[in-house]
């Protein structure tokens, strides 16, 4: 259809200035967030993602909304052996990577972990050391996130991250919130 047209137009062109601006800045760690649940961070990041990969870029996508995991089910894999367990020492990096269906494009998911502690979690040293490793094996790093203005946990990952996104969806939420 010619909204899907115009997504993948919109995608295409995303990617575009974010690559630009990435290799200008040499930076590969892009965090992606929204106001309030429901603006559409999830089809933005794993659409991003998708682009990048299919321009030939070595990307991976992390699901760091551990509250509300939806990178998994987009792409459907399993919400297991992921980011939680990977910063709680339970799994290491390599066995929390899917390899996704499209060439050059692998997922992290958000894991099964205890909903407990999360901000705690996400500002650990374990996170921007997993970021490091990782920045040295991908072109680019998406981190999909929980919308940043109803908790921390994305205040804590932006503190890591290169580059934001703010996903704003028209007439949805009110312009104090974002």
């Amino acid at each position: 259809t010619s909204e899907n047209t115009v997504f993948a137009d919109s995608m295409e062109l995303i990617h575009l200035h974010l690559e630009r601006e990435l290799n200008r800045q040499k930076k590969k760690v892009i965090l992606v967030s929204s106001a309030i649940p429901g603006e559409g961070k999830t089809t933005v990041s794993t659409n991003l993602a998708i682009t990048a990969a299919r321009k030939g870029k070595r990307v991976l996508l992390i699901d760091c909304d551990l509250r509300n995991p939806s990178v998994a089910s987009a792409f459907g894999i399993k919400n297991q052996n992921g980011l939680s367990e990977v910063l709680d020492a339970k799994t290491p990096i390599q066995k929390a990577l899917y390899r996704s269906s499209v060439p050059n494009l692998y997922i992290m998911v958000a894991g099964t972990s205890q909903k407990t502690h999360l901000t705690q979690k996400l500002s650990s040293k374990r996170l921007s050391m997993l970021l490091d490793m990782v920045k040295q094996c991908f072109d680019m790093v998406i981190l999909d996130t929980s919308p940043c203005g109803l908790i921390a946990d994305t205040s804590e990952i932006a503190e890591l991250a290169e580059g934001a996104i703010m996903v704003v969806r028209r007439d949805y939420a009110s312009r104090s919130q974002i």
